[in-house]
């Protein structure tokens, strides 16, 4: 095998941090070595590319052009080594690492709190959780799992139907009064909660049951994400949809109540994702046969 031009490790290591932390000296701080040592790497490093990394002011350095790719390439694969390292550990630990990208009200409200089971049933088996909105790569090493809203089609992965989505209204005991009772009362009377991410779930809600829909976009408060929306509704700021499956505990406890009991069905299912190549893999096939048999509805 050809012997590949690689640069001290060392002086990649160096490299990282400075360019994350654009500062020599702060990098020097994490590496636990002087300012001098981290500047003698740089310039290491600089003379075998025949290009300079950093532009250099009083003020103090930042990334060069050629240092931004740079950076962001050696970042990328000093990650992949560090996470190929960690996984050897594990493995030799008894413990196989299973990489989970989902949403996060879907983290927090749902995954989270039954994950101890999942440990129990196979305690070899380490779950790191991430939470993200977008669909993340999982060609590469960084997930080998999301759990994903949507159709079920997305190229070069496989898509396993987990359970479908059903919104129901909800709001905080105190914002339903004898003198709002009344459905359309409530209706005009309370904000609605809307989740930005789904604009036209209020629209469909109130044509499907028969309310006008013409001043909604007057009422509406607009919340990123619906772990938001929830806690505003917990609050008392109004009245919001939520996917059932995730308000289960807070319905229970009195926290929140369903005033209308009216739902409306997503034409979209959450989906157990993953590539093809990490389809087969022990730690994939148990984490999506359990994930099969957890009830959604229940808190």
């Amino acid at each position: 095998m050809k012997k590949l031009p690689l640069p001290s490790l060392n002086a990649l290591r160096v490299f990282e941090a400075a360019g994350r932390l654009g500062s020599f000296s702060v990098a020097a701080e994490e590496l636990l070595v002087t300012q001098s040592a981290v500047s003698r790497q740089i310039i290491l490093l600089e003379d075998e590319l025949g290009c300079s990394l950093f532009s250099r002011s009083r003020s103090g350095v930042t990334l060069s052009t050629y240092g931004r790719e740079y950076h962001a390439r050696v970042s990328r694969s000093l990650l992949e080594v560090s996470d190929a390292t960690e996984a050897i550990k594990l493995k030799r630990a008894g413990l196989n690492i299973l990489r989970v990208t989902t949403l996060p009200t879907l983290a927090s409200h749902w995954l989270i709190p039954r994950l101890l089971d999942f440990k129990k049933r196979h305690p070899g088996i380490a779950v790191d959780v991430s939470c993200s909105n977008m669909l993340e790569d999982l060609t590469t090493n960084a997930f080998q799992v999301g759990i994903r809203l949507g159709t079920g089609h997305w190229d070069g992965l496989n898509a396993t139907p987990l359970f479908g989505e059903e919104l129901v209204s909800v709001c905080a005991p105190k914002v339903v009064r004898e003198d709002n009772a009344d459905i359309r009362k409530l209706l005009s009377e309370t904000p609605l909660l809307q989740t930005t991410t789904r604009p036209d779930a209020w629209p469909q809600w109130l044509e499907e049951h028969g309310f006008e829909k013409t001043d909604v976009s007057e009422n509406l408060i607009g919340f990123q994400d619906f772990f938001i929306t929830l806690q505003a509704a917990i609050l008392g700021h109004g009245l919001a949809l939520i996917p059932s499956f995730l308000v289960q505990r807070e319905l229970s406890e009195g926290l929140l109540v369903d005033p209308t009991k009216l739902r409306i069905s997503s034409d979209r299912q959450y989906y157990f994702v993953c590539s093809a190549d990490s389809m087969e893999s022990q730690p994939v096939t148990h984490f999506r046969n359990w994930m099969l048999s957890q009830d959604p509805l229940m808190a």
